[in-house]
Formats: structure tokens, C-alpha cells, sequence
């Protein structure tokens, strides 16, 4: 078994070589189609294989974090929510390219934590000053197995989604 590293690298070479190979048997066996077609592929290919490595800038093709939390998806909208032991918790919103979205792309923005030595307990998250991000601030985050419940509405439509704690996951501070 390859170290992690070279198993992922291992993997987009295959995959990158099993896709090219597919557009040139494709195009080989294609004589009466335009040539033009061949460099579409090999972009569109080229794309497919930069998405598997969480840095791609086509649509749902970035997952990485950009604040120290967990990135999530609501159709288009990208949401990442960082949770801190320390009680400040934080809401970011992005679109489908993760460019960065006012927080008033949302409203009614709530976080209910709840674990298995304490009632729920739910915050009501303001914007910040800045207007990028939605904050709340309750007490230390107490116990094991504690769980946000992340609550907002965009263009009207409710949703929600349970986001558990993962120590030692947050940034630094706000």
C-alpha cells in the first residue's frame, strides 16, 4: 500500500491517463468529426482531474475551507461553519465557485448545540461588523459529542443541517 500522498497522486495519474485514453480511442475512431472537438475534450478532461483535488475553480469543484471550519452545500450555495470550543462560532457563505457571498445571503440565522451532558441550547448569530460573516456567541462549548444544529433561510426557503463539534478543528480566535 502507497502512502497516502503518493496513493492520491497515484489515483488522478490513472485517472487522467484513463480519460485521455478514452478521447483519443474516441477521436481515432471518429474520422468524420471535426477536429475541434479534441481540445474541448481534453479540456473538459483536464478540468475532471483538477476537481479531484478539492482546488478546482469550476463549479462545486473547491470544498476546501477557508476559515478553519467545515464547508457544506445547499444547491448552489456553499456554507462553512466553524465551530470554537471557546463559544464564538462563525457563518460563511460562497457560490458554486466558493467566491465569497455577503452574509445577508442569509437570514435568520440560528445555532442550537446540543450534547449528551446538557440541554440545546440555541444562539441567535448577528452579522459582523465587517458584514462577511454571521456570528454567535454563547458559553464554552462543554462535554463530548456536541452537535450544531446550523439553521437559515436564503431566498425564503428554510433549511438546516447538524454539524458535529471536531476538536481541535477551529482556527485561532475571531
Amino acid at each position: 500500500m502507497l502512502p497516502g500522498g503518493a496513493q492520491i497522486a497515484t489515483r488522478r495519474w490513472m485517472l487522467r491517463f484513463a480519460c485521455t485514453s478514452a478521447v483519443v480511442l474516441t477521436c481515432a475512431s471518429c474520422s468524420g468529426q471535426s477536429q475541434s472537438a479534441a481540445p474541448v475534450a481534453a479540456v473538459a478532461i483536464s478540468a475532471a482531474a483538477d476537481a479531484t483535488d478539492g482546488h478546482s475553480t469550476g463549479a462545486h469543484g473547491d470544498h476546501v475551507p477557508r476559515h478553519g471550519g467545515i464547508v457544506f452545500m445547499n444547491g448552489d450555495l456553499h456554507f462553512e461553519v466553524v465551530l470554537s470550543r471557546s463559544g464564538t462560532h462563525q457563518l460563511y457563505f460562497s457560490d458554486e465557485t466558493r467566491a465569497e457571498l455577503p452574509a445577508a445571503t442569509a437570514s435568520e440565522v440560528t445555532l442550537s448545540f446540543s450534547s449528551g451532558e446538557a440541554p440545546a441550547e440555541t444562539l441567535r448569530a448577528q452579522v459582523d461588523d465587517s458584514g462577511e460573516s454571521w456570528i454567535a456567541k454563547g458559553p464554552p462549548l462543554k462535554g463530548k459529542d456536541v452537535t450544531a444544529r446550523v439553521s437559515f433561510v436564503v431566498e425564503n426557503e428554510p433549511y438546516w443541517i447538524d454539524v458535529p463539534y471536531v476538536e481541535g478543528l477551529e482556527r485561532a480566535g475571531p
